[in-house]
């Protein structure tokens, strides 16, 4: 059985999987939500680290604040029971970013930082996680990019969609002056009815940040799941291509993780029609236009009745009386799933 737990952690993203039926119990960690929500982090964790004894493989998909915050916490109170169960740490480093970065110097990947709640990128976050990994008998794989694989185990494996090559480059224009740009909330088209959001040309996000996500395709005990960090949908789309899926051979995956809380740049019409599902899930509490109806809009259009899974109770929110009855939309609220 596989159990997808995401935490509810505001607007960031925070996953748990359980892996039960292996030779010892695994616990994929995907992102950990901010500094301000590490303790419902750090208790979930434990919760399961007992309920299971099982072994824990974490990944940071990039590090923006709501997705690097929890493990710079964990990390920098270095809880013994924690740390000896995770056996690897899955995250591209700043340093060896340097090799498509021009920009990032060894001077500003050694620069101080404190542990912080504000709204910047979390570069100085991702500083400061690199020096505390180092003090700690953990294993760190790094360098990764579309093209490889993880194998967390015999049986567990993940194929790595993104980043491309060609979107770490992006990183030459971002530098420390960049992290200190603070993310601007734009206006909800939540009035807008379903069918006008479906024929809206699509426009790709273009934030350096999350064009260096990592995203996955993950092929467990006969189960493929999606978790799609905050990738852009072009390499999504190309790294799943590159596994052979195609327009008339789509992916069929049990479980999508959409990228980047449903906003409307990170999920695009050419890359739903190389995903066949039935289960979708945005992670938020809603707020600063996420999750977008312009891309519910483009899940429900291209998908044969897919349920919309929530991990706040927003969608009455989202979704007028007439939308519902229209396009027969189906709604499932809650933190946990069970993939038997």
């Amino acid at each position: 059985m596989v159990e997808i737990h995401s935490l509810q952690v505001n607007n960031g993203d925070c996953f748990m999987i359980v892996f039960t039926n292996c030779k010892k119990p695994i616990i994929l960690v995907i992102d950990s939500g901010y500094v301000a929500t590490y303790c419902t982090f750090k208790s979930k964790l434990q919760d399961l680290i007992s309920t299971y004894d099982c072994e824990v493989h974490m990944v940071l998909t990039h590090i923006d604040l709501d997705h690097i915050g929890g493990f710079k916490c964990l990390f920098s109170n270095a809880d013994s029971k924690i740390l000896s169960r995770i056996k690897g740490f899955y995250y591209n480093t700043l340093e060896s970013l340097q090799m498509f970065a021009s920009c990032m110097t060894k001077e500003m990947v050694q620069s101080e930082d404190v542990i912080t709640t504000s709204t910047k990128t979390g570069y100085g976050d991702a500083v400061t996680l690199e020096k505390y990994l180092k003090g700690k008998n953990i294993c760190v794989y790094t360098g990764l990019r579309a093209g490889h694989t993880i194998n967390f185990c015999e049986g567990i494996q993940a194929h790595v969609l993104s980043p491309s090559p060609n979107s770490l480059e992006k990183f030459q224009n971002w530098c420390e002056e960049e992290s200190d740009r603070k993310t601007a909330s734009k206006p909800s088209d939540y009035d807008i009815p379903l069918a006008e959001l479906m024929a809206k040309e699509f426009s790709s996000d273009s934030r350096p940040v999350n064009a260096s996500s990592i995203s996955l395709l993950i092929e467990a005990l006969g189960k493929r799941l999606l978790f799609l960090g905050d990738a852009q949908p072009n390499d999504v789309e190309s790294g799943l291509r590159s596994l052979g899926y195609s327009e008339e051979n789509p992916v069929h995956v049990d479980f999508v993780k959409v990228s980047h809380h449903g906003s409307r740049f990170n999920t695009s019409p050419k890359l739903l029609e190389l995903i066949n599902s039935n289960r979708f899930l945005i992670s938020g509490r809603g707020g600063k236009g996420h999750p977008d109806k312009e891309t519910l809009a483009r899940i429900i259009y291209s998908q044969n009745q897919p349920i919309l899974c929530f991990n706040y109770n927003i969608a009455d929110n989202i979704f007028s009386a007439s939308d519902k009855q229209e396009f027969n939309i189906k709604i499932e609220y809650g933190t946990e799933w069970r993939l038997k």
